[in-house]
């Protein structure tokens, strides 16, 4: 597809600057790179149906539409000439539509990557906040609490640490089970 475009860009340039003995020539050149770069088109629209991927399926459609627009100018036309108006028109009306088109496909995909991104973010928190505390107290576990510390005396900040020892919590683990210790823990 790259080179498509390169062979259509040298053979617009070349009937650009082309003198007028030479402009059937370059016209005719034009018209061959066109319908190749068009056939290129072709072909990356079929692979990007194959590969299913919405962003190349979206670039390679939009360039089929003036691709397609500047192949029926030659067909209907013979060709893409100064005086050929109604061909000129058609071509800047598909290339405006490919620039539409590119813009919405470029604003969807936009909207597709912040949706994930923000997914990923809340994703990352959750587990961030599963790695730091305990599942049956909802306090910091060792982890957690060893950040926090870490965090506050480099912040230089005060705190206090308080310690709290349940006597005989063996006893009703062993007597009442591990559930009646899990309620008196909570």
């Amino acid at each position: 597809l790259l080179s498509a475009m390169v062979l259509v860009l040298i053979a617009g340039l070349g009937a650009a600057v082309a003198p007028a003995a030479l402009l059937p020539a370059a016209a005719t050149l034009l018209n061959i790179a066109v319908v190749s770069s068009a056939a290129a088109v072709f072909i990356a629209c079929c692979m990007a149906w194959k590969d299913r991927t919405s962003g190349v399926r979206a670039f390679a459609y939009s360039f089929a539409v003036p691709i397609g627009a500047v192949l029926w100018t030659i067909v209907s036309d013979q060709g893409l000439t100064a005086d050929d108006a109604n061909g000129m028109y058609l071509v800047l009306l598909a290339c405006s539509l490919q620039t539409v088109w590119l813009a919405l496909a470029t604003a969807k995909r936009v909207w597709v990557v912040r949706q994930e991104r923000d997914a990923a973010l809340a994703s990352e928190a959750r587990m961030a906040s599963i790695a730091e505390t305990d599942p049956l107290t909802a306090l910091l576990n060792r982890r957690g609490f060893i950040g926090r510390a870490e965090a506050m005396i480099a912040d230089g900040r005060a705190f206090a640490l308080v310690l709290l020892d349940l006597d005989r919590f063996k006893a009703i683990n062993d007597t009442l089970g591990h559930e009646a210790g899990d309620l008196v823990l909570c």
